[in-house]
């Protein structure tokens, strides 16, 4: 019966949110349970229709992208706290920065203040929690996944005009901040770290993993839009949340990308 609800209901979506707000305040606690699960059921496909949408566009803007993805998990999230939030990180590089204008020092000043100050940096817990992979959820905690806290460096990056990119290693991405002649390579996962050439590729020989140069390219919004996604499905999976890998099956369709 409830399979069945739930089919109906996300074909008549405008109307199942009239049936179940008559319902949400209901005497009996399974009723109201049941209506909360069907409610975050129609918000879910709402989220995945919006980005399915957002994808279908030549151009990806990972910021709103992210923050729409989060969504999944909040509903009723309002970003515009956090992009304040990342305006304010902005500002405070800016003043450590001022007067300087070589690249890499500003690139290490930059590492400096979001990894040593603020405190932005990764739990090796192996946990793997579905908050680690919310772009909000590590504004609040200074914690998360490479991905998600690449995604803030390069979000403050932009504001604060440097030029960056993205190194999309297997398993762990890091942010390319562009020199003159040389650039700089920093880890958010380890607190803004540097990483050299021959760090990355004995990264690479750990893990078993042989050279290839497609992973030392940056990458573009898409590409990391769809290797969060991903990295949101298998979190859920480790938390045998199998209602909301479902829902995000339709994204998961799309594109077949290397997660975290």
């Amino acid at each position: 019966m409830r399979r069945a609800l739930r089919q109906a209901f996300g074909s008549h979506p405008r109307l199942a949110r009239q049936l179940l707000a008559r319902r949400a305040n209901d005497s009996d606690p399974r009723v109201r349970t049941h209506v909360r699960a069907l409610s975050l059921g129609l918000d879910r496909r709402e989220v995945v229709r919006r980005l399915l949408r957002h994808l279908s566009r030549p151009h990806i803007d990972l910021e709103r992208a992210l923050f729409l993805l989060a969504r999944f998990e909040t509903p009723d999230l309002d970003a515009r706290p956090y992009m304040r939030a990342l305006d304010g990180f902005t500002r405070e590089f800016q003043k450590r920065a001022a007067g300087s204008t070589d690249e890499l020092e500003r690139g290490r000043v930059f590492a400096e203040y979001l990894g040593e100050e603020v405190g932005f940096r990764g739990v090796a817990d192996g946990q793997f929690p579905p908050a680690d992979v919310y772009v909000h959820r590590a504004i609040e905690t200074r914690r998360g996944l490479p991905l998600t806290l690449t995604a803030i460096y390069l979000f403050v990056a932009r504001r604060a005009g440097l030029r960056v990119g993205v190194v999309p290693l297997p398993g762990h991405v890091m942010l390319r901040i562009c020199g003159r002649r040389q650039n700089l390579i920093i880890d958010p996962f380890h607190g803004g770290e540097a990483r050299s050439q021959a760090a990355l590729m004995h990264y690479l020989a750990n893990n078993g993993l042989e050279f290839r140069s497609v992973w030392f390219r940056d990458a573009d919004d898409r590409d990391l839009l769809m290797r969060q996604i991903r990295n949101l499905s298998r979190s859920l999976e480790i938390h045998e949340q199998h209602a909301a890998v479902r829902a995000l099956r339709p994204l998961l369709m799309l594109d077949d990308s290397t997660a975290r």
